[in-house]
């Protein structure tokens, strides 16, 4: 059985009623809440000058050589850039070069 959330269970009476007296409606208090926290945005803690460096400064070799080809790659066109090749480097940079791809994300041929 798929369950709802309790404020979607309000009818649209109770909804009007919770709009123009929220003092009557706690749990629409809590969702406002929640709403407002989960919207609240992360501070940045990296300096936008170090979010990316220079290939000459990263010390793993592949994770270099992946900028150098991702610096290549025709992202700014959609359905250009070769899918597997880009999974492989994302890949790598979310993992680290020593965290082997999947075997399961690997495609037997290219989609046209």
């Amino acid at each position: 059985m798929r369950r709802i959330a309790p404020a979607l269970r309000f009818s649209t009476a109770a909804f009007f009623v919770c709009a123009a007296l929220p003092a009557l409606c706690p749990l629409a208090q809590s969702a406002e809440q929640d709403f407002a926290a989960a919207s609240d945005p992360a501070p940045n803690n990296i300096p936008p000058d170090r979010m990316n460096p220079e290939s000459k400064n990263i010390s793993d070799r592949l994770l270099r050589k992946d900028t150098q080809v991702s610096a290549r790659l025709p992202l700014d066109k959609p359905d250009q850039c070769p899918e597997d090749l880009l999974n492989h480097i994302l890949w790598r940079a979310t993992k680290g070069s020593r965290t082997p791809y999947p075997d399961w994300a690997v495609k037997a041929e290219e989609d046209d």
